[in-house]
């Protein structure tokens, strides 16, 4: 990387392999001021960002015992946010901060961050330890607000390169497609109050052609495929101008393939 020629790099998360270890960070910020000095870096939280309840607390790795708290993440990086836009949610009557969520613009091109990292889990840093499903599906929800006011505000110049950890467009596995397992995807995109199957279909109904992202260790290769409410593709194949694409789609839909 130090001998390509680039302006800045966008990290789609998991600088650290346990958040809760200082050290990690420390050596990745080293490595970044030895080979590609005075980079600028746009950062989005992975899970092995976060941490437990304590900050420096070792634990067995799990995500439901060790990676749902951003403090860590809070102390190496600030995320500039636009102050016509709410960075908050509700939950139980009480307001709660959204991380990892902005968006800029770079010459003729424009960019937008999405924390995908807020799971059933999360709510524990603020819920005494108890995890509670309902919190993630009001900050996904928050989440998604937000993107549709920032697509439909005016501000960006052109439709936004969008990156985020995990991505809701992944691998589909046969135990998936056979009805014996669940879907592997994106917390943003499967616990969100509105439903499930969100953004893999909000970014088709707003024109989102590029997505980056991290957390899978594997490279897949499919045609298009988006996840669509029944009967939104037509018998002549074509999209429906009746049916509401971000109508209700349940798992069995999402086991169809929409081309």
């Amino acid at each position: 990387m130090a001998e390509e020629n680039f302006d800045f790099l966008i990290n789609t998360g998991d600088i650290a392999q346990s958040g809760n270890r200082e050290n990690e960070w420390i050596d990745y910020y080293e490595a970044l001021d030895t080979f590609i000095p005075n980079k600028t870096e746009m950062f989005t939280i992975g899970n092995n960002d976060l941490c437990s309840e304590q900050p420096t607390l070792l634990t067995d790795g799990e995500d439901a015992t060790s990676k749902f708290n951003h403090i860590n993440v809070l102390r190496y990086f600030t995320f500039e946010l636009d102050s016509d836009f709410d960075y908050s949610f509700t939950w139980n009557g009480k307001q709660y901060p959204l991380y990892s969520l902005y968006y800029f613009t770079y010459g003729k091109f424009s960019f937008m961050c999405l924390n995908s990292e807020t799971a059933e889990a999360s709510s524990k840093t603020y819920n005494n330890g108890i995890e509670d499903a309902s919190f993630a599906q009001a900050a996904n929800k928050s989440i998604e607000d937000w993107f549709v006011a920032v697509m439909t505000s005016g501000k960006l110049d052109t439709k936004p390169f969008v990156y985020m950890h995990e991505m809701p467009f992944t691998m589909v596995t046969w135990q998936f497609m056979k009805g014996s397992a669940g879907r592997e995807g994106s917390h943003l995109n499967i616990l969100n109050s509105a439903g499930k199957y969100r953004f893999s279909r909000l970014f088709k109904k707003y024109g989102i052609r590029l997505v980056f992202g991290g957390h899978k260790h594997t490279y897949t290769l499919s045609k298009p495929i988006y996840d669509a409410p029944d009967n939104y593709i037509t018998s002549d194949n074509k999209a429906s101008l009746t049916v509401d694409l971000m109508s209700d789609v349940n798992d069995t839909l999402s086991r169809k393939p929409v081309i």
